[in-house]
């Protein structure tokens, strides 16, 4: 598949994370809270992956620079996010708070790689470069997801 494809998967399986945690109720804070954990290292995972291979393959591009730059800050504010909900237990009254503004920032930044940064990437990437930065995109999360095991 595709950097698209496997980027958009990925976006998918976040934004449905995102929306299970959402509908759980205030009583299921064990479950809530190792849902939480499955999101923060799939987004983690993903980000550092999207930098390193997504990211870097079109930043030649002027204008897919300004854009990566701007992803790349919005990936530094959703680590800054998960930091400080880690540090809070699901049963604290600021938790679902910061919850809600994590949620809001990702699917911004979903939604904004999905209709601009890729519309900008298609014009730089041909499909076999996609396509070969679809399998990198893979490799790459396997290889975060076993470092950060260690």
């Amino acid at each position: 598949m595709s950097i698209y494809e496997e980027i958009k998967r990925d976006h998918d399986d976040l934004r449905e994370m995102i929306t299970a945690i959402r509908k759980m109720p205030a009583t299921a804070k064990g479950s809530k809270q190792r849902l939480f954990e499955k999101l923060k290292v799939a987004l983690t995972d993903h980000a550092r992956a999207e930098e390193n291979i997504f990211y870097a393959a079109i930043m030649s591009d002027e204008k897919a620079r300004s854009m990566t730059l701007e992803g790349h800050e919005e990936h530094h504010v959703i680590d800054i996010l998960l930091a400080e909900i880690v540090a809070l237990s699901t049963g604290e009254e600021t938790w679902d708070a910061k919850f809600e503004v994590l949620r809001e920032n990702v699917e911004h930044h979903l939604d904004e790689e999905e209709d601009d940064l890729f519309k900008t990437a298609r014009k730089i990437l041909d499909r076999e470069e996609a396509e070969t930065l679809g399998r990198q995109f893979l490799a790459e999360k396997d290889k975060i997801a076993v470092t950060i095991m260690l």
